[in-house]
Formats: structure tokens, C-alpha cells, sequence
């Protein structure tokens, strides 16, 4: 159970890694 916590925790490392720059990019984009 804990080793599958950490791996579902590292999905949502790289999931924050990949998504949160490319929603920080949209966001501008609107406000510009």
C-alpha cells in the first residue's frame, strides 16, 4: 500500500512537472 502511494505520488510529480508551465503559458496568453 505505501509503495503504491509513493508511485501514484510521483504520477502527480510529473504530472504537476508537465501541466502547471504549459497552463502558466495559457494563462498569460489570455491575459495578453
Amino acid at each position: 500500500m505505501l509503495t503504491a502511494h509513493k508511485h501514484v505520488n510521483k504520477q502527480y510529480h510529473l504530472f504537476l512537472i508537465i501541466f502547471l508551465p504549459f497552463f502558466y503559458g495559457m494563462e498569460r496568453n489570455i491575459v495578453r
